[in-house]
């Protein structure tokens, strides 16, 4: 399987195992790869307004976002944090 590089361009074979609570948090994450807010030094985070509108799109009910968001957060630190490498 490829999976996301630190290095765009870049891919790996990588096995990754999933569990199924972490699986609306992943599939929000990854639509929304092409919604980053960049500055003269680079990546700096998601755009959130992309990201609400996703979850406008996917249906998700307004009790979930909260959650969702914090855990999709979490993913984008450390997508942050390889990209930074």
């Amino acid at each position: 399987m490829s999976g996301i590089s630190a290095k765009f361009g870049e891919a790996r074979d990588l096995e990754v195992e999933l569990w199924p609570e972490t699986l609306p948090a992943v599939n929000l994450f990854t639509k929304a790869l092409t919604q980053w807010r960049a500055g003269p030094s680079g990546i700096i985070g998601l755009d959130y307004l992309a990201v609400n509108l996703l979850m406008d799109l996917d249906g998700v009910p307004k009790e979930d976002r909260g959650p969702l968001l914090a855990d999709v957060a979490c993913l984008e630190r450390g997508y942050l944090q390889a990209m930074r490498r």
